[in-house]
């Protein structure tokens, strides 16, 4: 899979589906209309394709270590974006081992604190999950708002998150951190 934040600017998008070969984009009903301009591919609606009521049978793995796990594209800072392919394997080895550095168990909690298509998000998103616990994926507005972000914290129990120092520093810095204590 690749993401695509839908907020980039949509010449962007374009370039990135073309240059991935995307044939099949999973999006929203809110999206489906303006990048019908830009892709001309097959377009599964999440809310509207996708019954949550019905259990389907997983299908079988055709993946290998070698296999393509996700494709994840630069910012494009020093000319077009390129598209950076990790495998499984990679994949598999970072995830597995930060589970037991970090000691992630079922019982934790994390939230994502970045766009799911950048490469911080990556590393917060896949960890948690292997290691069977809670992810919690909010709004833009919660995790750009410091003291939002930490009420949520709060309210959730979550135990785990992977940010930035500098957030980190905002958030402690935050009225409802001091409340928290």
């Amino acid at each position: 899979f690749f993401p695509i934040d839908p907020e980039i600017p949509p010449a962007r998008i374009r370039y990135m589906l073309e240059d991935s070969g995307a044939s099949l984009l999973v999006t929203e009903s809110a999206y489906q209309a303006s990048l019908s301009d830009i892709y001309k591919g097959i377009f599964i609606d999440i809310e509207k394709d996708i019954d949550p009521g019905v259990k389907k049978e997983r299908p079988d793995s055709v993946n290998d270590g070698d296999s393509l796990a996700y494709i994840i594209y630069t910012s494009g800072t020093t000319g077009a974006p390129k598209g950076v392919q990790l495998e499984h394997c990679n994949l598999v080895n970072y995830v597995s081992w930060f589970v037991s550095e970090a000691e992630l168990a079922e019982s934790d909690k994390s939230v994502l604190l970045s766009s799911f298509a950048f490469d911080l998000g990556y590393t917060g998103l896949f960890p948690v999950l292997l290691a069977g616990g809670e992810l919690h994926i909010v709004p833009k507005e919660t995790y750009t708002e410091p003291d939002r972000l930490c009420r949520y914290i709060n309210e959730k129990a979550i135990t785990y998150i992977k940010l930035t120092p500098s957030l980190f520093h905002t958030i402690v810095q935050t009225q409802s951190f001091a409340l928290s204590k």
